[in-house]
């Protein structure tokens, strides 16, 4: 979307303290220098400026038996992150992934699975 290359996004990334839910205001006093770039790099000010409002409006979860199945690998359809635990989630809300053509259940209190086949509709 901003046309910032990944290695330069990804420079910043590392910039920011691994402190469990740290605020980008925070991020900016735990690491001087990535709060000296946030006031004079044009990428960063830029990142910043769908940052900060973005990840101060939103609510993470991970649904305790979800699974979510598409007709490629996900990585190419929607963005991915980890846990706490390292395990793969996706980062989009149940709306989301709907209008990405994936597939989303919960299977909480499901006994009787059986092979989940490819619906007609794809």
């Amino acid at each position: 979307m901003l046309e910032i290359p990944l290695n330069k996004s990804n420079a910043f990334c590392k910039l920011i303290p691994r402190i469990r839910k740290i605020t980008l205001a925070k991020a900016k006093d735990e690491n001087p220098e990535f709060g000296a770039l946030c006031r004079i790099d044009p990428d960063l000010r830029r990142i910043m400026q769908y940052a900060e409002p973005w990840r101060a409006s939103t609510v993470t979860q991970v649904h305790a038996a979800g699974v979510v199945i598409g007709d490629k690998p996900l990585i190419d359809i929607i963005p991915l992150a980890r846990d706490k635990d390292g395990k793969p989630v996706t980062q989009t809300c149940q709306r989301g992934g709907r209008r990405g053509r994936l597939a989303q259940d919960g299977l909480l209190g499901a006994e009787n699975l059986t092979v989940i086949q490819r619906p007609s509709i794809w």
